[in-house]
């Protein structure tokens, strides 16, 4: 969960829109990540409209529709949840999306399903590698070694997928900048410093620093030169 909201934060106030089906775990993440850093996000559900699954998630469920987000159901409005809903739910939520991103499965589980059905549906296919030593992991090395792309950060995506993000108002976040970005930045207009000058004089650590940076750069504020010397456009 640490891991996958890291990565989607680095696609703050982007128009990359997140499909997840509102379940608890990975889902929900994936949503409240999509929520916190200004992006459309979408839940696919496995119960109609009307009786939420898990109720534990009304209340994101409410916040993605109040934030400008989308909520559908292939099922009957008064329809409950069943547990054959959701492996068939997964190719919807594949099927709407150009890519999908597997945070974790196990080698008997629902992301897999996901999986083949996104292979199926001739998508990119990306995973986010973890402890050979979890249970979690072991679908996701599965997936690796049949060729699905390996994704650490952000820009991983945005290589396998050839996307190029648009910002949303974007005059209006150069202006809502962080007090690390603004420190970055003032840095930046002194001198063209590397990611290593950068973590000496911010005191950042440097999955930190990494972070923002990209986030930056996606804003077109910062771009990084020859030599990894970072500047401001």
């Amino acid at each position: 969960k640490k891991v996958l909201t890291k990565i989607l934060s680095e696609f703050k106030n982007t128009d990359l829109c997140i499909v997840s089906g509102l379940a608890l775990g990975i889902d929900t993440t994936a949503h409240k990540a999509a929520i916190d850093n200004n992006m459309p996000t979408i839940a696919v559900l496995g119960s109609g409209i009307n009786k939420i699954y898990p109720q534990t998630n009304k209340k994101l469920f409410r916040e993605i529709i109040d934030k400008g987000g989308l909520v559908v159901s292939e099922y009957p409005i008064n329809s409950g949840a069943k547990a054959y809903h959701f492996p068939l739910r997964n190719r919807i939520v594949s099927g709407m999306s150009d890519c999908t991103l597997v945070a974790e499965a196990a080698i008997h589980s629902g992301a897999l399903i996901t999986a083949r059905l996104c292979l199926e549906q001739n998508r990119e296919l990306m995973c986010i590698p973890g402890a050979i030593t979890n249970p979690g992991t072991a679908g996701i090395y599965k997936l690796l070694k049949e060729g699905a792309g390996i994704v650490t950060c952000g820009e991983d995506i945005l290589n396998y997928t050839n996307w190029k993000m648009d910002k949303i108002s974007n005059a209006e976040n150069h202006n809502k900048m962080s007090a690390e970005e603004e420190k970055i930045v003032e840095l930046l207009r002194q001198d063209l410093l590397t990611i290593d000058e950068l973590a000496i004089k911010t005191g950042l650590q440097a999955d930190d620093l990494m972070i923002i940076l990209t986030r930056l750069e996606l804003d077109d504020i910062i771009t990084q030169e020859k030599g990894g010397f970072y500047c401001v456009i």
